[in-house]
């Protein structure tokens, strides 16, 4: 059965001329999976989740997910990664999807001596990274089910996508309010740009983990200032940027998980994040604790209002009275594409990725791979130990200058707590 393409799913189809537009994760386990029960889990998804079965279709006026006759074995590819050097990883990670003739999901199991390392590249056409983890929570209890021997189908639900949803409890009158509501995103237009050369050929995946004493001095400095560890780093990499480019006044987008507006779509498999706007003003003269109160109140004043439905709303209108042509033409020459982005994709629950015996000892969540000069942070957190990364098509001397960066976001803070 076909499906219906939302207005967030196209949106990022016709972003992608700024990013490749795929989801990664790494799961590393202690041991080995079940590759053929997983293969069946994957299968047995499709009847929660069947967008990721589908390929996009242009063949009438606007592009829809057309199901294909795909399954696990489609899917899931198992490689005896013995010898492979970090060159050769980044090359798998940086898989791409035929998105128009394969699935929406591609697994990569990477089978060491010691345990098994799963790459995952998921379209973010057809979810945000709520939905990303939703899918895997879902996988994990559905390989748990197949690596029991059950030969019977589980009875799942599909999951709804329609963003319409966040709308339904609103009365006319509030919806009315959400379309008046101030929601300007010029000031992205005015981003500055990090210092990277770029290099279409050359994948690059960048993380950085912070752990231990230095997570728990972060949060408690965060809860003693009522703000979250989410404020800390984006203040953080706000002020990197300020140091970096030489430039006081910093615009980012902040994403804001919209998935509270409606309890029906809290495991739902599809783009359902919008973006606040947070304008700092960071001078040399500033400190970290002022641009976290800015943070933090430009934070909260915008998480009271339903402002940040507007653009949701906006999109669905236009989506639905513009012709496809019409649309492309203004997402190429008019729509903003924030070239500096932060974005935090939460906590990955150990407890929902139980995948039987087998210890799932890291995880981590990160973003599209990036063309120079856009630039992006994915902040993910998984038992105790948070995770910054930047996925990146750039030179070697990007690799270094990207790692410097993530450092230097939690070098601020340090520098700040001690």
């Amino acid at each position: 059965m076909d499906i219906k393409m939302e207005a967030f799913d196209l949106m990022h189809y016709l972003n992608g001329r700024s990013y490749e537009i795929f989801i990664h994760g790494l799961f590393r386990f202690s041991g080995h999976l079940d590759a053929e029960a997983l293969k069946r889990a994957v299968t047995l998804s499709a009847e929660a989740v069947p967008v990721v079965f589908c390929t996009l279709s242009l063949d009438r006026g606007r592009p829809y997910w057309k199901r294909g006759d795909f399954s696990g074995e489609d899917i899931l590819r198992v490689v005896e990664a013995s010898d492979f050097e970090e060159k050769a990883l980044d090359s798998l990670f940086a898989s791409s999807i035929d998105i128009e003739k394969e699935p929406q999901l591609k697994l990569i199991l990477l089978r060491y001596k010691d345990g098994d390392v799963l790459l995952s590249i998921m379209n973010h056409m057809i979810t945000d990274g709520g939905g990303y983890k939703a899918y895997f929570y879902l996988l994990s209890g559905l390989y748990n089910h197949c690596v029991c021997g059950n030969s019977d189908s589980p009875d799942l639900r599909r999951r709804p996508r329609d963003t319409r949803q966040l709308f339904r409890n609103f009365g006319f009158f509030d919806r009315v309010k959400i379309m008046l509501s101030g929601y300007d995103r010029s000031a992205l237009k005015r981003q500055p740009q990090l210092d990277l050369e770029g290099d279409r050929v050359n994948p690059i995946f960048a993380s950085y983990q912070i752990r231990g004493e230095d997570l728990q001095k972060i949060k408690a400095y965060a809860k003693a200032r009522q703000a979250s560890l989410n404020d800390m780093l984006f203040a953080a990499f706000a002020r990197v940027v300020a140091k970096n480019t030489g430039t006081r006044s910093v615009s980012l987008p902040c994403p804001a998980d919209l998935r509270k507006y409606s309890p029906e779509s809290a495991d739902a498999v599809a783009n359902l994040t919008t973006n606040y706007i947070l304008e700092l003003d960071i001078d040399g003269q500033s400190t970290f604790g002022e641009t976290l109160e800015q943070v933090s109140a430009q934070l909260n004043r915008q998480k009271r209002s339903s402002g940040g439905l507007k653009p949701v709303a906006a999109l669905e209108l236009l989506f639905r009275v513009i012709p496809f042509s019409a649309l492309k033409l203004y997402f190429s020459n008019v729509n903003t594409v924030p070239v500096l982005s932060f974005t935090n994709a939460g906590i990955l629950d150990k407890a929902r990725l139980r995948f039987g015996e087998t210890e799932l000892t890291y995880a981590y969540v990160s973003g599209a791979v990036k063309y120079a000069p856009f630039f992006q942070i994915v902040v993910s957190t998984f038992d105790g130990t948070v995770t910054l990364s930047c996925n990146q098509y750039g030179s070697a001397k990007d690799k270094e200058y990207i790692g410097s960066v993530l450092k230097q976001v939690h070098q601020e803070i340090m520098d700040c707590l001690n």
